[in-house]
């Protein structure tokens, strides 16, 4: 008896708190099943950083870019720099050939122009033919009174000979140290008519040598012609191009 009462007053017990879940309502097990909210936050994340990523790479895109274009801008100046640089050294080659050559003719200057004041008549043949008078002679190497040219300075000259005459034909000749170097033939085809003629030639002198002109046949009414209307006709020039 007191076994079977215990064993109710046990049941009892139990089923009280049962039955408070039972008035409280017990969940549906046909509802959809929701996310959790772990699983929404992670997927958010996700698509940030992968946003994040398709950002930076753009980024990073646009940086090369310019650095390309930076470095093409740079190339292309230093390929003009280069070019610059190139034509500067050029330039100063030239200009330290042109001051060297310069420094070594400084204070050499040998020019002069040697004129006839009067006509000669009758040269003798082998005659020194003198031009008497010189509208310049920078270094003093003509003189008037021999008509002879000495070289004050070694190096290349340059000399022309112009030679007028009348009544016949008339000749001269270019001599350097005694050597003939050149032939002039001032003819004329007609009485009374003048004849020129006009010889230039470079030579390389040393200093102390000479050149002149001459009378080579000496013919008889042979006039070299000075001037005409005041205007010099027959011309003796020379003049240093570079020194040694």
């Amino acid at each position: 008896m007191f076994k079977f009462l215990f064993t109710l007053i046990s049941l009892l017990m139990l089923t009280k708190p049962c039955r408070g879940l039972l008035d409280q309502g017990l969940p549906q097990t046909d509802k959809p099943v929701v996310p959790t909210l772990a699983g929404s936050s992670e997927t958010s994340l996700l698509h940030q950083l992968l946003m994040q990523e398709s950002n930076l790479r753009m980024e990073l895109e646009k940086q090369i870019t310019s650095l390309q274009n930076s470095v093409y801008t740079i190339q292309k100046d230093l390929l003009q720099k280069n070019k610059e640089i190139s034509e500067l050294k050029a330039n100063n080659n030239v200009m330290q050939f042109n001051l060297s050559n310069t420094g070594s003719n400084v204070g050499k200057a040998v020019v002069f122009s040697a004129l006839l004041s009067h006509n000669l008549v009758n040269v003798p043949n082998g005659q020194v033919i003198i031009f008497d008078k010189t509208s310049v002679n920078v270094g003093n190497g003509y003189s008037t009174k021999t008509g002879i040219f000495r070289a004050p300075v070694a190096g290349v000259y340059q000399f022309t000979l112009t030679i007028g005459g009348n009544v016949v034909n008339t000749h001269a000749n270019i001599r350097h140290n005694g050597n003939i170097i050149g032939l002039l033939y001032a003819d004329h085809f007609h009485d009374g008519q003048y004849g020129r003629a006009t010889l230039t030639l470079a030579l390389h002198l040393d200093i102390g040598d000479e050149v002149w002109n001459v009378d080579p046949d000496g013919q008889i009414n042979q006039v070299i012609i000075g001037s005409v209307d005041g205007l010099p006709v027959s011309i003796f020039t020379g003049h240093l191009i570079v020194a040694n």
